[in-house]
């Protein structure tokens, strides 16, 4: 993955993704902080997080803002990156399947 933003973004998205780690650890069940995450469970955060984070500042659902409009959102709306609600998106994280379900044919 590559940031084709200045400096200073790329240092917002990696803030924000430190608070997501941080915050929502517990629901993948790992709580020793120095035990490396999957892929898998870094995407469940990411991804959940983005969309959890989407839905708490009511930014509607169409498409996906930039991590930087998401994190400038919280910024306005929070004050900071650390204040932002983590718990109300727990669901979303805990929800997210990247791999969407294949519909069986009859």
């Amino acid at each position: 993955m590559r940031c084709h933003h200045p400096d200073d973004h790329l240092d917002i998205c990696h803030q924000l993704v430190a608070q997501l780690e941080n915050n929502t650890r517990f629901i993948l069940g790992v709580s020793n902080k120095d035990k490396p995450l999957t892929h898998q469970q870094y995407m469940k955060i990411k991804c959940g997080g983005m969309e959890g984070m989407q839905r708490v500042l009511e930014l509607g659902s169409e498409a996906l803002p930039s991590v930087t409009a998401i994190a400038a959102n919280v910024m306005s709306q929070y004050g900071s990156l650390a204040d932002f609600p983590y718990g109300e998106i727990v669901r979303d994280i805990a929800n997210f399947s990247h791999r969407k379900s294949a519909k069986k044919s009859s």
